[in-house]
């Protein structure tokens, strides 16, 4: 099915994912990629095992059921690894990212990059590690914004939205804002295209470059790093509260305050404005100095369950198959377009600066006209170009004029945003271990030069070597 669906065999990234999923996403998934087809072959596959153990049953003499299992075996290698050796040969062999070691041979590359996944996952309460970190401190307490904002979206690519130059007019909330108060980032791409992984360098020091060093956790994140500056970190989240041993879950439960207002991903990212979490939003904003991690739902599939009925914008009676998956995102996309804005709002009488990403982007049958979704195995540009945008208010403006000066001169620079954590604490003014001016967009000394390498860490794809160039579809 991973060879059928996603072009790729059945990898570490797609376990790791499957691991963190629930009920409501399993389904988003399957609706997504259900076809006849893969019914066929997940009815030969049922019957094919039904077969294998009848036989089994029926042969039980120990040498014949030791050579069936042997042969079982053997063919599961092979589906693995011929497949890969066939299409790769036949096409551009030099590509393979895996060429130069024994990971070349794709079950062994699987088995240690499973065995990578799962020591890498932390059973343990995060807060445990924060004692390791030497204290951050404030350079300029005057120069610190009292709210810092960080909103993280989910599966949206920026080349679906108006406001980077779309077709369609699926960002006319946030090009409705004053242009001294909006800064659009335009050349900024994921670490990733998971959510679980991408969030691992976002928050953290980590990055491609040093990740073999040691564990994502074993690296200080900016929750951690606020909370050592008595700021008050407050997590809401419309993200399933259930994944406690990832990223998300486990960034959560740093926080001073918490609140996930959909347990199971099934409402609409305007939950966070009903009565209930609305209040507690406004309840939260209060004269302390603050950092805000507001994780969305974004763009995620199915699409066409991400808004309601009166944000079906771009559907029609004759917007049908490819068309239809296609209208259907970009509802979803000004959806989130009309959310963030909303948040803005919140935040535009304080001292606030809000920075949106999403953790990943989406292709959605922009590469060939074929392929639906995001995968690590298969990366394109589409999966990894996001939106990055920074709302300031005017109190902002007013009282941190070389912060707003150099966020207005690095809207054009190369960005990835493994190192979005630097940005933030030079934003902040805060002098922590681990920072590098070099990694932040902002600063003066920031390296426009970085490669950026996407997908499995340093063996990754060169972005702008490679993906940059990839032509759309349509």
């Amino acid at each position: 099915m991973c060879w059928f669906i996603f072009q790729s065999p059945l990898s570490a990234s797609m376990l790791a994912t499957a691991s963190e999923t629930n009920f409501q996403e399993a389904t988003s998934f399957i609706r997504l990629y259900f076809s006849y087809s893969s019914l066929f072959y997940g009815v030969c596959l049922f019957l094919s095992l039904c077969l294998l153990y009848w036989f089994s049953h029926l042969l039980f003499q120990k040498l014949k059921l030791m050579v069936c299992i042997a042969f079982c075996i053997l063919s599961m290698f092979g589906m693995t690894f011929f497949p890969y050796f066939g299409i790769k040969y036949f096409q551009e062999i030099e590509e393979c990212q895996y060429k130069n070691d024994l990971s070349f041979v794709l079950p062994i590359r699987f088995g240690c990059e499973m065995y990578q996944s799962l020591i890498q996952t932390p059973s343990f309460d995060l807060s445990k590690y924060s004692h390791v970190f030497n204290p951050a401190k404030l350079v300029d307490p005057q120069n610190s914004p009292k709210k810092i904002v960080l909103i993280l979206g989910e599966s949206t690519q920026r080349g679906h939205m108006g406001i980077y130059g779309y077709i369609k007019n699926t960002s006319e909330f946030t090009q409705s804002l004053d242009g001294k108060n909006l800064f659009i980032f335009t050349d900024v791409i994921s670490p990733h295209s998971h959510t679980n992984i991408s969030l691992q360098k976002i928050l953290t020091f980590q990055n491609y470059e040093n990740a073999k060093n040691k564990k994502w956790y074993e690296y200080n994140n900016l929750v951690n790093i606020f909370n050592s500056i008595d700021y008050e970190t407050i997590w809401i989240s419309n993200q399933d509260s259930s994944t406690g041993i990832g990223s998300n879950g486990g960034m959560a439960e740093l926080s001073s305050k918490k609140i996930f207002v959909s347990g199971y991903k099934r409402w609409y990212d305007e939950a966070f404005f009903d009565e209930k979490t609305l209040h507690y939003i406004k309840d939260s904003i209060n004269d302390k100095n603050q950092f805000f991690v507001i994780h969305l739902m974004g763009a995620h599939s199915t699409y066409g369950n991400r808004y309601p009925k009166e944000f079906d914008y771009f559907s029609n009676s004759i917007t049908q198959g490819v068309q239809n998956q296609i209208s259907k995102y970009d509802n979803a996309v000004r959806y989130n377009d009309f959310v963030i804005n909303q948040i803005f709002k919140i935040f535009s009488n304080e001292d606030a600066i809000v920075v949106y990403i999403s953790d990943h982007g989406e292709e959605v049958l922009d590469l060939d006209g074929k392929f639906i979704g995001h995968s690590e195995d298969r990366v394109s540009r589409f999966m990894v170009e996001i939106p990055m945008l920074v709302y300031v208010s005017n109190n902002f403006i007013q009282l941190h004029t070389n912060t707003y000066k150099r966020l207005r001169e690095s809207t054009s620079k190369p960005y990835m945003t493994d190192d979005l954590i630097h940005t933030i604490v030079d934003i902040a003014s805060i002098q922590v271990e681990g920072f590098d001016p070099a990694r932040s967009v902002i600063n003066s000394l920031f390296n426009p030069n970085r490669a950026r390498i996407v997908g499995n860490g340093r063996d990754g794809v060169d972005y702008d070597c490679k993906l940059k160039k990839q032509k759309s579809f349509y």
